[in-house]
């Protein structure tokens, strides 16, 4: 976290640097700084990965559940990253839809799910 944080730093600075001579060359620093963030943490979901499958080695269940919970975690937090890179730049306009239309896109890979809950439900009852 402590290389990540500085180079961070190191690019928001370099970006407000550049800022008053050439705002572009600032808009792409920070653009490919939160890429280049983004794409680092996708290392550590492989960890994450294993200890999916650690715990489901550990207590047999459906899977498909589980991989379509993991799927919504990374609409969620794709569709916030390219969000949040719109609003930085200045193009809420378009960072609206993406925010609509990655809730959209969990609440269909949801709805399996929620059926399967109901269903659960509607056996106790």
């Amino acid at each position: 976290m402590i290389k990540v944080g500085l180079f961070a730093i190191c690019a928001l600075l370099l970006a407000i640097l550049l800022h008053r001579e050439k705002s572009e060359y600032a808009m792409i620093i920070s653009f490919l700084a939160g890429t280049f963030i983004f794409l680092y943490g996708l290392s550590e979901v492989y960890a994450v990965k294993a200890g999916i499958q650690e715990i489901v080695a550990a207590v047999p269940f459906d899977t498909t559940f589980l991989k379509t919970l993991l799927k919504m975690i990374g609409v969620a937090y794709v569709g916030e990253f390219v969000e949040n890179i719109c609003k930085d730049n200045g193009y809420s306009a378009i960072a609206a839809p993406i925010d609509l239309f990655s809730r959209l896109t969990i609440l269909v890979m949801g709805l399996p799910l929620i059926k399967y809950v109901i269903q659960i439900v509607g056996q106790f009852l």
